[in-house]
């Protein structure tokens, strides 16, 4: 959301697997004057198969640029959380 609040041309789309987040996302744009119809949310794993993401609505080559947060790491370079959620 920040991004769409920086970037007034731009419209996005914001990927998030737990459907409750999701929605609170979608929620937060739709409340966010500035953001408010620029800002589409689909709940998927972008870890899928293809034919599930696509089934999703994520498909090839849909985003000029890919923002990811929190930033993914290696297994090895820090700890996981211990809460599954988090976790995934």
């Amino acid at each position: 959301l920040a991004a769409a609040h920086r970037l007034p041309e731009t419209s996005l789309t914001l990927v998030e697997i737990d459907p409750e987040l999701a929605r609170l996302a979608a929620g937060n744009a739709a409340l966010n004057d500035s953001t408010a119809g620029r800002v589409a949310v689909i709940v998927a794993d972008v870890l899928a198969p293809a034919a599930i993401r696509r089934a999703a609505g994520l498909v090839d080559d849909m985003a000029d640029h890919v923002i990811v947060n929190p930033p993914f790491h290696p297994e090895d370079r820090g700890r996981r959380s211990p809460a599954p959620g988090r976790a995934r």
